[in-house]
């Protein structure tokens, strides 16, 4: 279960159109109606349409988690398998209050730790990084209507506050992290596992939390800037998990 330290957990259970997934965007949205929740909107959906998001952002900077973010959430169209969408308060010719901002940044790099979303904005609609719900045209690949989300203010912000923030992020973490110890880990949640290092590899299963690995070797991704770690199951078979600080921790 992926749950943000720092929200209201508000959590609704995912439907049997909302798989697992594994986000490599994060999406900014305005809910339009200056809501100071959408839990209520969100729980009667589960009834009809199914929209919802992963979290809500108000004016004064809570921040409300509706979905475990290892889940899918309805609010992306064609993004909706492998994007994190937050909604924020405010009408559409809004801006984002500083307290919103500054949710926004910390929600953002609680992303880029759990899931390995990039501090970047993203090149294409099916890319990695950082964007707003009509960075790809509206209608496009994220709305399939013709719409300003989040709204031509908030957009400018994105712009000129996030994008900046973005890059001072990411170039303070330019240095490959430390190569991890061999030896046995302990995994702190529920992490994916694959047949090679490689983390847009098939996920062939999942790892329960608190499972002992013992790993063997390690390999560097520079795509996902993560480094892998190889075990071998109780059959036998060789298989790599991502080795954040959040997935495992280092026994003795």
């Amino acid at each position: 279960m992926a749950v943000i330290p720092f929200a209201l957990n508000k959590l609704i259970k995912p439907g049997p159109n909302d798989p697992r997934i594994e986000p490599r965007l994060f999406i900014l949205h305005v809910d339009a109606g200056n809501a100071f929740s959408l839990f209520g909107l969100f729980s009667r959906n589960q009834r009809g349409n199914g929209i919802e998001s992963h979290g809500h952002i108000r004016n004064d900077g809570v921040l409300e988690q509706y979905r475990d973010t290892d889940y899918e959430a309805d609010a992306n169209y064609l993004a909706n398998p492998i994007a994190l969408s937050f909604e924020t308060q405010g009408f559409g010719g809004g801006k984002w209050t500083a307290k919103q901002l500054s949710t926004i940044k910390r929600a953002i790099l609680w992303a880029h730790r759990q899931h390995g979303i990039p501090l970047q904005v993203p090149k294409t609609w099916d890319g990695s990084g950082v964007g707003y719900h009509v960075l790809f045209g509206a209608p496009g690949k994220w709305t399939p209507v013709a719409k300003s989300c989040p709204g031509p203010k908030r957009i400018k912000q994105f712009r000129d506050v996030l994008v900046p923030w973005l890059a001072d992020q990411a170039r303070a973490e330019t240095a490959q992290p430390a190569r991890p110890a061999l030896g046995k880990y302990t995994t702190r949640q529920r992490v994916n596992r694959r047949d090679r290092p490689d983390a847009d590899a098939k996920v062939l299963s999942t790892l329960r939390a608190g499972a002992t690995v013992n790993i063997t070797a390690v390999h560097w991704d520079e795509k996902r800037r993560v480094w892998f770690g190889r075990y071998r199951t109780r059959f036998g078979n060789k298989r790599w998990i991502p080795m954040r600080n959040s997935n495992v921790q280092k026994k003795g």
